[in-house]
């Protein structure tokens, strides 16, 4: 275990060596992109939608309540991840799928990654082994269609930086992680990029 300061706002984060790689053992909090420039703020569901429409980056906290910030971090969207400005601490980077695939190839394989990937806290059901300081937390998402905030304590996401063609689709689909309380893998989905806030965990590298 160690830690890491970010040079835009002085925040420290805890970080870990898993494998080969260090990852953060919490999820990102950051306000601004690597050149200074402010993450817009959305607010209300209004204003997350209009970041979609208009494809500009945007962070909220879970309901819009800055106390939820303070476990569980920031969620972004999508065109906040891929923002050529960078979102990452300096000399860190959104992991890629193949990232990701990586870690829980390390951590125990598909069966018992989550499990053992999983935070002891915060979860509504205290399931997890966090055999590795990974940490991972149940931050839930905002899928701005519905206009709801969904599985906090149940549910936590966190973007990739892939995207595929999927076979059942013309639209080209984001990977994400996720890991449910009541499962004890790590899981994989795809989604349509402009609907939802997921979390981030950043990776050491380039």
């Amino acid at each position: 275990m160690d830690e890491i300061t970010d040079k835009r706002d002085m925040q420290k984060y805890r970080t870990v060596k898993i494998g080969n790689s260090w990852w953060m053992a919490e999820n990102l909090n950051a306000l601004s992109f690597a050149n200074g420039d402010i993450i817009p703020e959305a607010k209300s569901f209004d204003d997350w939608q209009m970041a979609a429409n208009k494809r500009l980056p945007a962070w909220c906290y879970y309901n819009f309540d800055q106390k939820n910030g303070e476990k569980f971090g920031k969620m972004y969207n999508w065109y906040a991840v891929i923002d050529q400005r960078g979102i990452s601490p300096e000399g860190w980077h959104i992991p890629t799928n193949e990232d990701w695939e990586n870690l829980e190839f390390f951590v125990g394989g598909p069966i018992i990654a989550g499990l053992n990937l999983m935070s002891k806290y915060f979860w509504n059901k205290q399931r997890g082994f966090n055999l590795y300081g990974f940490s991972a937390l149940p931050s839930g998402t905002l899928d701005f269609d519905i206009k709801c905030f969904m599985h906090l304590g149940d549910i936590g996401y966190w973007w990739t930086k892939s995207q595929i063609k999927p076979s059942w689709s013309n639209d080209l689909q984001v990977i994400i992680r996720s890991i449910v309380n009541t499962y004890d893998n790590l899981q994989r989905s795809e989604i349509l990029e402009d609907r939802f806030a997921l979390s981030i965990r950043c990776i050491k590298g380039i």
